[in-house]
């Protein structure tokens, strides 16, 4: 995804807006929402405002393919 700056950020999707700032992984895969791979919902593709991954009031997910939660 991209971000609009790197504190009190607006976001978009890594393919939409003009913003400059990336947050990036090198996690390999097929990048879908499968539910375990979400890092967060996004209110729209772009100029978006975020939200925690539990919480679906935003129709847009921000996913990793082969995204995985360890637990200890």
């Amino acid at each position: 995804m991209k971000l609009s700056g790197t504190t009190n950020a607006h976001g978009s999707l890594y393919n939409q807006g003009s913003y400059t700032n990336y947050l990036c992984c090198d996690f390999t895969g097929i990048h879908t929402c499968s539910g375990t791979n979400k890092v967060l919902g996004i209110s729209s593709s772009t100029n978006a405002h975020a939200q925690i991954p539990s919480l679906d009031n935003y129709g847009t997910d921000v996913c990793f393919g082969d995204y995985k939660v360890f637990k200890q």
